[in-house]
Order: C-alpha cells, then sequence, then structure tokens
C-alpha cells in the first residue's frame, strides 16, 4: 500500500470516528416516587414510603409534606426493602400543583 493510500485510509477512519467520540457517554437513571420527604437547604432528598427503580441521576416526586413536587437528582440511592431514597444536588422539576394525580401515590394532599 503507497503512503497516499495509508494516509487516505487513516483520512477516512478518522471521518467515521469523529461523530463517536463527541456523543454523550450513557449513564443510568431513575424514577422514584415518595410518600413524603424532606429537602435540605443544599438541595438533598431524603424521601420515605418510595417506590421505584434505578441509579445514578434520578427524579424523585414527593406527593405530601413541605417538600411536595417533583425533583431531577443529580445522584440517587436507593434502598427497596425500607423503602427509602436519597438523593443529592436536586433541583425543582415541577411544583406538586403540576404533577398529574396519578403520578404520585395515586394522592395529593
Amino acid at each position: 500500500m503507497t503512503l497516499t493510500k495509508r494516509l487516505a485510509a487513516v483520512v477516512a477512519a478518522a471521518v467515521l470516528v469523529g461523530p463517536l467520540l463527541s456523543a454523550p457517554a450513557a449513564h443510568a437513571s431513575g424514577f422514584y416516587v415518595c410518600a413524603e420527604g424532606t429537602l435540605s437547604k443544599s438541595g438533598d432528598i431524603a424521601g420515605r414510603g418510595c417506590t421505584g427503580a434505578g441509579f445514578g441521576d434520578a427524579t424523585v416526586a414527593i406527593s405530601s409534606g413541605p417538600a411536595a413536587g417533583m425533583y431531577d437528582c443529580l445522584s440517587s440511592v436507593f434502598w427497596p426493602q425500607s423503602g427509602l431514597v436519597f438523593a443529592s444536588q436536586c433541583a425543582t422539576a415541577m411544583p406538586l400543583s403540576s404533577v398529574p394525580k396519578d403520578t404520585v401515590a395515586g394522592e395529593r394532599r
């Protein structure tokens, strides 16, 4: 193979692989619905009576209490045996008044 053909092959491979390098990495996400929970000033959530699945970044919906609403969180841990969720770096995604009734444990208080 001549130098020109090798160079053309390298350039063609770079053109094909380039878009793959710019694609975002895949990551896991979760969704949890909690009967009640608290939100700290630093944006951490402690949810009780929770159901859901996933890990890593998550959406947490809390149906009652002062923290009622839906939150997008950057990290989460779920213990299904006890129904507890701890999530950190959360921001309000939707206030409770905007959350569909059947999304949050079937009821709103």
